[in-house]
């Protein structure tokens, strides 16, 4: 069975809490971005070294856990919400899955 891709390599941040405040989901934690993959939906989508990810659609991100259970669940081709704080701002990007390369 093939899983859906973002690529993305992150770690678990955790955050303070004034940089969540009033930014959406109150959670300590989220998966800071280190690298993203050239090609990827992540670099389609926007999404940049140092931004947390807080939220794939309507699913909280707190550890890279949640980030691969997301994706072994989410349907290839599917436009998924990306919620990440960038430096003091939430931001919402879009990306399109696909098949996780073999």
């Amino acid at each position: 069975m093939r899983r859906a891709y973002l690529g993305v390599a992150g770690e678990e941040r955790r955050l303070h809490p004034s940089v969540v405040r009033g930014r959406g989901p109150a959670v300590p934690t989220g998966v800071a971005v280190v690298n993203v993959l050239t090609g990827s939906p992540a670099e389609a989508a926007g999404v940049r070294p140092g931004d947390v990810i807080v939220a794939l659609d309507d699913t909280t991100v707190r550890t890279i856990d949640d980030v691969h259970r997301f994706l072994s669940r989410a349907p290839i081709g599917a436009d998924t919400q990306i919620g990440v704080l960038r430096g003091a701002e939430r931001i919402s990007l879009t990306a399109k899955l696909v098949a996780a390369p073999e």
